[in-house]
């Protein structure tokens, strides 16, 4: 008798055990609906479905961050033995990661997480903005006033704002999430580089947004492949006004997103024929001149970038 309640006991214990176990492998999604895994600069999160083979993803983003720096001429940060920044449980039952600050031409960054939601909808839906790429800052960097011009503050769900922490994320849909990711690192990097003192002497105030989204079409372009989008600024340069004076603004346009994208990623590949993949930067800091507590744009060189645009595209100069 003695020895059945001790079987019976034991058998409430499996499966009491069972049954924890069965809680954390399916608790709630509020807790994070997402697969965490290291990379070299931070974390990826995975919104589900989760694929199969999330460390070879990892892999894969790594390689084409580290890809996008090269690009211009730069080495990849690195991360900071003895700085970590916080410590991310996976609910999915992973490891946990440590996300560490990131050092960079000789400047303290931000470790990176990754989203990656499952399509715009979910996107969406956890960061209340529509489209992506999404560069979400939340918290306070580890170097003071770093990020202190991002575009796209959020209301995120609480899950993700837990998340990232004092990280920057980068939010991309499954579909896209390599070229959104290449495209969210550039500009990222060309950011960072222009507050750098040892790059960048002069901090550029209101850079134009045909710089920062080219940037992002250039790199991926170059390393993914994908629409001719050079072809299709071209194109678009034949049947439309472009701008032939340094007004105010000169480098706005009216258009869709991807015509704009193609525009920047054309303004782009005209700088890299005048100056190379490592001038970019160089050429960009050059056409800022120091004006009180800003650096504003040259005109004259404003009017030079116009007259060389409009040469690259194969308008006839006015």
């Amino acid at each position: 008798m003695r020895l059945r309640r001790v079987q019976i006991v034991l058998g409430i214990g499996v499966v009491v055990v069972a049954a924890v176990v069965a809680l954390l492998l399916t608790r709630s999604s509020a807790e994070g609906p997402y697969a965490l895994t290291a990379w070299d600069y931070g974390a990826i999160a995975w919104v589900e479905p989760v694929p199969e083979d999330l460390e070879s993803v990892a892999s894969r983003a790594a390689g084409l961050f580290a890809d996008t720096f090269a690009l211009w001429g730069f080495s990849p940060p690195e991360p900071v033995e003895g700085r970590r920044v916080a410590r991310k449980a996976d609910p999915a039952g992973g490891r946990p990661v440590d996300l560490r600050a990131l050092r960079w031409q000789g400047a303290l960054l931000p470790s990176l997480v990754v989203v990656v939601f499952p399509d715009e909808e979910a996107l969406a839906e956890a960061t209340g903005v529509q489209g992506d790429p999404v560069t979400l800052t939340y918290g306070v960097p580890p170097q003071p006033n770093l990020m202190a011009e991002d575009r796209t503050p959020v209301e995120a769900v609480d899950w993700l704002a837990d998340l990232t922490g004092a990280s920057i994320a980068f939010a991309c849909t499954a579909e896209r999430w390599e070229k959104r990711l290449v495209e969210a690192a550039a500009e990222w990097m060309l950011f960072r580089a222009l507050e750098i003192p040892e790059i960048c002497d002069c901090t550029p105030y209101n850079l134009p947004g045909l710089v920062r989204g080219g940037i992002g079409g250039f790199t991926a372009s170059r390393l993914l492949g994908g629409v001719d989008r050079i072809a299709v600024a071209k194109e678009y340069a034949v049947s439309h006004e472009f701008p032939t004076v340094a007004d105010t603004d000169p480098l706005v346009f009216d258009v869709d997103a991807e015509t704009r994208l193609a525009l920047g990623t054309s303004f782009i590949a005209y700088l890299v024929e005048e100056h190379g993949t490592d001038g970019l930067i160089a050429a960009i800091c050059d056409w800022y001149i120091p004006a009180a507590r800003y650096c504003l744009m040259s005109e004259s060189r404003t009017l030079v970038h116009l007259r060389g645009w409009r040469a690259f595209l194969g308008l006839e100069p006015e």
